[in-house]
Formats: C-alpha cells, structure tokens, sequence
C-alpha cells in the first residue's frame, strides 16, 4: 500500500513536467502522454519488484527520455517504410504508364482469341470501332443491357488471362 501512495505522490509531482519535457521531443501531445504513461508503468514495475530508486526526479526524466527516443526511432521506421512502398507503387504506377495505348491495345487483340465470338465481336466493336452499347445493339441484335453484361465479362475474362501472362497487374 506504501508504494501506491508513493506511486500517486510521483505522478502528481512529476506528471506535469515530464509531459512539457515528452512533448518538446515528440511535438504531439498523445503521444507525449503515452511515453509519460510508459515511465510510469515502469516505475511500477520496478518498485513492485522491490527495486529501491535513488534519485527518482533524475529516473524518471531518463526513462521518459529514453521512451521518447524509442517512439521517434519507431516512427521513423514506420515513415521510412511507407516511403520506400511509395516509391515503389509510383515505380510500377510510371512503368505501366509506359506502355502506350497502341501497345495495351494489341495485347489484347492478341488474345482475344480465346473469347467466344460474340464476346469477341462486342470487344472489337466497342474498342476498335469506338461504338456505342446502343450501337453494339443494333448491330448484334440484343439488347443494350446484355451488350454492358457481355463486355464486363469479356473484359474480365480478358483481364484474367493478361495478369496470368504478367502483362498487367
């Protein structure tokens, strides 16, 4: 029960402190709280371990300290990492840029052929003719609704065969 008290007597004498200290390192006030709040735990720890601490004022700004270090360190892990994913989504991003219309367009075409024929013609009628569903309709005879149901298939369909062949992600 002595050390509770002695817990409460710390927090209220050093909390005030050890956040303005926390906050000059890590300039964001919930996390200053969070490595304040770890120094604490600590001091617990320790004390219900039977550890005496001489010097407390000095112990518990060198593990706020040394708690705050570690977050920062940690954030910018976390921020170097996010970076280098985005360098590497930008990467692919302008590499799939690359390829020119012209080319995704015969990529395609190539493998068109393993399409039934209506899928075939709607795909070619609607890419390479620029036509309209209601135009594919007329055409083909079927309705607008079924002219957008077979092309989103076709598409799909398309789309699966290409990423398995690594021409698209």
């Amino acid at each position: 029960m002595l050390k509770e008290q002695q817990l409460d007597q710390a927090i209220q004498e050093f909390e005030g402190p050890l956040l303005r200290y926390a906050f000059r390192f890590v300039r964001d006030e919930s996390s200053a709280h969070d490595v304040v709040q770890e120094a604490f735990i600590k001091l617990h720890k320790a004390w219900s371990k039977g550890n005496e601490i001489e010097k407390l004022s000095s112990w518990l700004y060198r593990v706020t300290h040394n708690a705050a270090v570690d977050l920062i360190r940690k954030e910018q892990r976390i921020k170097q990492l996010h970076e280098r994913h985005i360098e590497k989504c930008e990467l692919e991003q302008s590499t799939q840029e690359q390829w020119s219309l012209e080319e995704k367009l015969s990529m395609t075409l190539e493998h068109l052929s393993t399409l039934d024929e209506r899928e075939q013609q709607i795909i070619l009628l609607r890419l390479q003719e620029g036509k309209a569903y209601h135009e594919i309709a007329e055409i083909m005879e079927i309705s607008e609704g079924n002219v957008g149901y077979i092309l989103h298939h076709a598409v799909k369909k398309l789309t699966d065969i290409l990423k398995e062949k690594g021409l698209v992600k």
